[in-house]
C-alpha cells in the first residue's frame, strides 16, 4: 500500500493492515450498439443483521451509468486472486435516494465469505467533529494497480449528511472507506468517499456518512 502520512503519533500503518483485505476493486461496463462506457471504483466489504451475507457498499454512480445498472462487474480483493463476475440483478440502490448501493457476492469465493465473518467486529461511527484524523482507503485511478492506496488528512467540515475532509481523494476512491482514526489506535467506519456532482466533473474530499446507510 502506499500512504501519504501527515501526521505522527498514531500506528496508521496497523489500521490500515487491518482495514486493507475487506476493501475491493469494481469494474463496471455498459455497452451500447455503437459505443461502450467503463467506470472503476471501490467498495467495503460487510456482513450485518440486516443483510446476513457477504455484500459490498459502493457509490451508485460506480454500478449505475444513465439510470441504468451494470450488467457486468468484476471485483477483486487484495490477498486473493478470485474475480468475482456479478450482474445487474444483484445490485440494490439507495431507497432514499442517496449515491450508495449494495452488491451481493454471497456464494461467489469461498475466500469471500469466509472473510465477511469477520466484519462483524467492524464498528461505525456515531459521531465525528472537524479536525478528527481520517484515512481514505480504495483504488483511485493514479494509485497502485493491484493494490489500495491509503491517503491520510482531517475533518474539514460538516454539511448535513456528508463529512469535509483533506484528505487526498480522487477517481476509484469513490466507493471505499474512510476510516476515523482516534487515539489508542481505536478506528471505525465514518463512510464513503464520494462527490458532489458539478457538471461532468467529480468534485473529491467529501464522505458520505456512514449513519445514512443503516
Amino acid at each position: 500500500s502506499q500512504v501519504t502520512s501527515t501526521q505522527s503519533g498514531l500506528d496508521l500503518s496497523s489500521i490500515i493492515k487491518d482495514w486493507r483485505p475487506f476493501i475491493a476493486k469494481i469494474k463496471c461496463s455498459w455497452y451500447g450498439a455503437t459505443t461502450g462506457y467503463t467506470t472503476t471504483g471501490s467498495g467495503l466489504l460487510f456482513k450485518t443483521d440486516s443483510k446476513p451475507y457477504a455484500h459490498l457498499v459502493t457509490n451508485k454512480h460506480v454500478v449505475v451509468y444513465k439510470d441504468q445498472k451494470s450488467k457486468e462487474c468484476k471485483i477483486t480483493f487484495p490477498d486473493t486472486k478470485d474475480v468475482i463476475d456479478i450482474s445487474d440483478n444483484v445490485i440494490a440502490l439507495s431507497t432514499k435516494g442517496f449515491d450508495f448501493g449494495t452488491i451481493d457476492i454471497a456464494s461467489q469465493s469461498t475466500y469471500i465469505d469466509v472473510l465477511a465473518n469477520q466484519t462483524s467486529s467492524r464498528t461505525a461511527c456515531l459521531s465525528a467533529t472537524v479536525g478528527e484524523k481520517v484515512v481514505i482507503l480504495g483504488y483511485p485511478s493514479i494509485g497502485t494497480k493491484d493494490d489500495i492506496t491509503a491517503t491520510e488528512g482531517i475533518i474539514s467540515g460538516i454539511d448535513g449528511d456528508y463529512y469535509i475532509t483533506s484528505a487526498k481523494v480522487e477517481q476509484g476512491n469513490s466507493g471505499g472507506a474512510a476510516i476515523l482514526v482516534r487515539n489508542g489506535g481505536k478506528s471505525c467506519y465514518l463512510g464513503i468517499p464520494t462527490f458532489t456532482n458539478i457538471g461532468q466533473i467529480e468534485a473529491l474530499a467529501r464522505i458520505l456518512s456512514a449513519k445514512v446507510l443503516q
